[in-house]
């Protein structure tokens, strides 16, 4: 699939097919999300992948809290992306520049992981609505380990597409 199909193709799925997931396809996402570039190459992020029964409810309590992302019953894995040490190089920039790069650089990671699920078949759903502290626990990390998003994965239950809603080229763009 050539990139214009590919992210016409990806939308935020809230309706998951029971249908397995195989690990490999995993494996594969987080293999062609780790080429995504950083700021002087500190890849500031680790990813949780999450598809063990036990685990996946604890994930599910922490993210739907308050009613919110009650569709999550239906997905099948998750990512939880997490953030790590950036290099000394990139922190020192980042404070010179007074622009958070670590910040920026876990967002283009999470596009190339919401890209190559949707490449591999899958649906995805960023969750920015969960409790960290519940996260830290079921997956058992450190409290300076901090949560910065979740990925909800599974096979779409349809193949139809909604048409997008975006602002028109010229709300978004000035040529100079």
């Amino acid at each position: 699939m050539d990139f214009n199909e590919l992210i016409n193709k990806r939308y935020s799925c809230r309706n998951f097919a029971k249908r397995p997931l195989e690990q490999e396809k995993l494996l594969t996402i987080i293999d062609q999300a780790r080429l995504a570039p950083s700021a002087v190459n500190g890849q500031p992020w680790f990813v949780h992948a999450v598809s063990q029964a036990e685990t996946m409810k604890k994930v599910i309590t922490a993210c739907t809290g308050l009613g919110m992302n009650r569709f999550i019953h239906q997905a099948q894995a998750f990512f939880v992306v997490t953030e790590t040490r950036d290099k000394l190089i990139s922190t020192t920039i980042s404070k010179i520049k007074k622009l958070d790069f670590q910040t920026i650089d876990i967002g283009i990671f999470i596009a190339y992981l919401s890209l190559a699920a949707t490449s591999q078949g899958l649906g995805s759903c960023i969750l920015g609505w969960f409790n960290e502290k519940q996260l830290q626990e079921a997956l058992n990390l450190p409290k300076s380990e901090k949560v910065r998003i979740v990925i909800a994965l599974g096979y779409p239950e349809s193949d139809e597409v909604k048409p997008k809603k975006r602002k028109s080229l010229n709300q978004i763009s000035k040529f100079h």
